[in-house]
């Protein structure tokens, strides 16, 4: 079986490896640190959630397989010039929404978005903050895992970070990003769209939140 895969962008490690955030996982504040650069040729299949519950990202239907960086409570991987970000907890939260607004807060630092609209599909939910060129999801588990979230934030530029967007929001509700938002998405760094939100007019007919 092929796999996608790609070499992690030297250019840039040094800062991302430099920078300290905090991640807030629900309602409790964790704090760990942005990954630190993994010794050279350490690399791992790209699986989110952790346990029995596991949800491998795949790029045209072949695994994807990226630099691994262990991050104590949380997985995180260098995809080029991406990284991806993810943690899991079984801590039930009566506000998924807010949750996910201050997960992507902790690990950009920037203060949390509340102007942009999140996404909604089934137990999925997507924020796009175009500020720190980050999109943070998050996925309710349903059944043997009901009660657990899974939370990725997902940070680059152009239609690299694109590609991984749409690879774990495919991951999470089997659909594709539509067109639109790949395009929106893949502009993030070259030509912020600031905090103006793109989502509802995108989503007509689905359920967005303020």
């Amino acid at each position: 079986m092929h796999s996608y895969q790609l070499q992690p962008a030297r250019a840039g490690r040094t800062w991302w490896a430099s920078v300290g955030v905090t991640l807030v996982v629900l309602l409790a504040p964790v704090a760990l640190w942005w990954p630190a650069p993994a010794p050279e040729g350490t690399e791992s299949a790209v699986v989110l959630g952790s346990g029995e519950w596991e949800i491998p990202l795949t790029v045209d239907g072949d695994p994807v397989r990226c630099e691994d960086n262990a991050l104590g409570l949380a997985a995180s991987w260098w995809c080029g010039e991406t990284v991806i970000v993810d943690t899991l907890t079984d801590r039930a939260t009566d506000d998924p929404d807010q949750a996910l607004r201050r997960l992507t807060s902790g690990l950009t630092g920037w203060p949390e978005n509340t102007s942009d609209d999140i996404l909604r599909e089934g137990g999925a939910r997507m924020l796009v903050d175009a500020r720190s060129n980050t999109v943070g999801m998050s996925l309710q588990g349903t059944g043997e895992y009901e009660g657990a979230q899974t939370f990725v934030a997902v940070s680059g530029v152009g239609a690299e970070l694109a590609l991984f967007v749409d690879a774990v929001w495919l991951a999470f509700t089997g659909e594709e990003l539509p067109e639109a938002v790949a395009s929106l998405i893949s502009d993030m760094g070259g030509n912020p769209h600031g905090s103006e939100s793109f989502l509802p007019e995108l989503f007509p007919d689905r359920e967005v939140t303020v």
